[in-house]
C-alpha cells in the first residue's frame, strides 16, 4: 500500500515536487493514514538504525578474517596481516577509482 503511494509520488514531475510541497501533501496524508488509521496526524515513519559497527568489533572481524583465510586457503596469517591486506585493498580501489 505504501509502495503504491510512493509510486504516485514518483509520477509527479521533479520540478513540480521541488517547487511546491503542496503537490506531495495528499500522498503524505495517505501514507500517514496507512501507518496509523486511528490517528494519522501522529503517525511516525522514522526509525533509527545504528550506522557504525559496535566498539571493539574491528578486532573480532580481523580475527575471523584470519581464520577464514587459513580455512579457505590453508595460509595462516595474523589479524595484523589481515588489517594490512585490507588497507592495501582499499588503497588499490581508491587509486583505481581516481583513474576512471
Amino acid at each position: 500500500m505504501i509502495a503504491a503511494e510512493q509510486e504516485r509520488a514518483q509520477m509527479i514531475p521533479v520540478l513540480l515536487r521541488r517547487r511546491s510541497r503542496e503537490a506531495l501533501d495528499d500522498i503524505h496524508e495517505s501514507i500517514n493514514e496507512i501507518i496509523d488509521p486511528e490517528n494519522p496526524e501522529q503517525a511516525r515513519r522514522g526509525m533509527s538504525l545504528p550506522t557504525q559497527r559496535p566498539y571493539g568489533a574491528k578486532k573480532v572481524i580481523l580475527e575471523k578474517a584470519a581464520a577464514w583465510c587459513e580455512g579457505t586457503f590453508g595460509i595462516a596469517i595474523t589479524p595484523n596481516k589481515a588489517d594490512e591486506c585490507w588497507d592495501h585493498y582499499r588503497r588499490v580501489v581508491a587509486h583505481a577509482a581516481r583513474k576512471v
